[in-house]
């Protein structure tokens, strides 16, 4: 099932107080899809997921959900249709599991936060679709950074949006929890229908569980498309200063970068 929500970008310019960030930067999401934001560091992928968001109001252009600037949106409405895992949440101390999937129903309930049979529901099928029934009891703080990335991604599924944007959710993790994080989500993805944006540093986990990519530098967009359209080596060259072979994974046959040196000019 594919939620067929329309979200675009059109002629963004993105600063922090007076420190310009991106500008003039035009996309749209494929709807029902996994797209990540790949780019170096500093390079305004993180400004430009929070602009997609409504946590960052653009300078000029707009973001448009369904035909409507995010501006135009109610809070509890947009919170319905559009969810955003930040980098490294913090949860208050000694909250337990269940307790912080949870508040993902706030924007569906009424004034006095009543639950509804419906609400419970949704909650447990978060924890069993994350994996983490077996932690409801248990304190969000005493849990290792696998397992807390697990819990957010639930509350983010309690929260029953249609869209997910996630922050770098595979930061500070090892290599098999960052295969364990994305292997959920694209998961979650394939069996919800949730649209799914994602900031990621590796180029070929980007590569191997998104259909498509949002390449940039220095805060424009230099490529967008599929991993096959966007991961070749003049594009990571323009992308990143790095000179790079990119070879056909033989597991996935998505892109493979196997990079071999610094561009002498890259900044």
């Amino acid at each position: 099932m594919t939620l067929d929500h329309r979200l675009v970008a059109e002629h963004l310019e993105l600063s922090y107080g007076n420190r310009p960030i991106a500008e003039d930067l035009n996309i749209e999401i494929p709807a029902g899809k996994v797209t990540s934001i790949i780019g170096p560091n500093g390079c305004g992928k993180s400004t430009l997921l929070r602009s997609l968001s409504r946590l960052l109001t653009p300078q000029r252009g707009a973001v448009v959900l369904d035909d409507r600037s995010l501006q135009q949106w109610g809070r509890r409405d947009l919170a319905k249709v559009l969810g955003l895992l930040p980098q490294s949440p913090i949860a208050p101390e000694g909250l337990i599991v269940a307790d912080l999937v949870g508040r993902g129903r706030h924007p569906h309930q009424g004034f006095l936060g009543q639950w509804s049979a419906h609400d419970y529901e949704v909650v447990e099928a978060a924890l069993r679709d994350t994996g983490i029934c077996d932690l409801a009891d248990s304190p969000v703080d005493e849990l290792s950074g696998g397992q807390r990335q697990r819990v957010w991604i639930a509350m983010a599924l309690a929260q029953d949006t249609d869209i997910l944007l996630l922050d770098e959710p595979t930061t500070f993790l090892d290599i098999a929890h960052q295969l364990d994080i994305l292997e959920l989500v694209t998961q979650l993805n394939r069996t919800r229908g949730t649209t799914v944006v994602m900031v990621l540093h590796d180029m070929n986990l980007a590569a191997k569980y998104s259909d498509s990519l949002i390449a940039m530098r220095d805060g424009s967009i230099l490529a967008q498309g599929t991993p096959q359209e966007v991961i070749t080596p003049a594009s990571i060259n323009q992308v990143f200063g790095v000179e790079a072979s990119v070879l056909e994974d033989p597991a996935s046959g998505t892109p493979l970068v196997v990079p071999h040196r610094t561009r002498k000019d890259a900044s």
